[in-house]
């Protein structure tokens, strides 16, 4: 069996100082995650994309690509991509360059997400979201 490990890159306060990572730290600790996850034998590492909250990682795929740089075999991939948010082609050349650099590891998953107000933020309309995916 496959097991991989997912991060939605959640960057909540302690529980007991209320201090957060800054968003540097919080990347070198994904990147570092990532790492483990191959020394652990993991088969696969997931980033999730998220906008406007308490999940600082908007742009998985520059931590994907560090990710790539320090692991040989750990598969790398999103978490969903809000496709609707993004230029198709420059999503999928994005991908590609990590794909390249981590020799054939890289799989971009995509979907719409599910909070309404990042299309509002993305000046979109989410009533047409299966719409853009087309």
């Amino acid at each position: 069996m496959d097991v991989g490990l997912v991060s939605l890159g959640d960057n909540l306060p302690h529980p007991h100082t209320g201090e957060r990572l800054s968003p540097h730290e919080r990347f070198r600790q994904l990147v570092d995650l990532g790492a483990l996850a191959e020394e652990l034998g993991f088969w696969s590492y997931h980033l999730g994309e998220h906008h406007f909250s308490d999940y600082i990682l908007s742009s998985p795929t520059p931590i994907l690509a560090a990710v790539a740089e320090r692991t040989t075999s750990l598969r790398l991939s999103t978490a969903v991509s809000l496709l609707p948010h993004h230029d198709a082609v420059r999503l999928a050349e994005d991908y590609a360059t990590v794909d390249v650099l981590s020799g054939g590891r890289a799989e971009l998953v995509g979907g719409r997400g599910v909070y309404r107000a990042h299309y509002a933020q993305f000046g979109q309309d989410q009533e047409r979201s299966a719409e853009m995916l087309a």
